[in-house]
């Protein structure tokens, strides 16, 4: 157990923390940098993760993508997917987003723009990890 945790502490966890994950969440949606996470960026953002371009995102794909850009674990990303699929239809549309914001599970003000702190809030709602992600 000695070389486990100093082979973690030298290496680092296999996967990143949700608190490590947020930050480059924010970073790569805000694409126009403006502070603020519209509901297009947000869409365009989840729309990344479209590996076939059809205009839906399956879990497949999701958990592929989200894995690949931000090193978060199976698990987690499966139920992080579960969670914003609202509609439980198995896919990723806008139509989730909209029920997200609908039934206020993300704060969006009149010009349909997020604050980073609602954004955080929502994917540490959505996601399992709640800050204390580990492998």
């Amino acid at each position: 157990m000695k070389y486990l945790l100093l082979i973690t502490f030298m290496f680092g966890s296999a996967h990143c923390l949700l608190d490590d994950i947020i930050p480059k969440v924010i970073n790569n949606t805000d694409t126009n940098g403006d502070g603020f996470i519209s509901l297009t960026e947000l869409s365009a953002q989840m729309l990344s993760f479209d590996a076939d371009a059809n205009g839906i995102v399956t879990k497949h794909e999701f958990t592929e993508g989200w894995i690949a850009a931000y090193d978060d674990n199976h698990p987690d990303t499966n139920t992080f997917f579960n969670n914003l699929d609202i509609n439980d239809d198995h896919y990723l549309t806008d139509a989730d987003m909209q029920e997200h914001k609908r039934l206020n599970n993300i704060i969006v003000d009149e010009n349909d723009l997020i604050t980073y702190a609602d954004f955080e809030t929502f994917i540490r709602n959505m996601h399992p990890g709640h800050g204390n992600h580990e492998p």
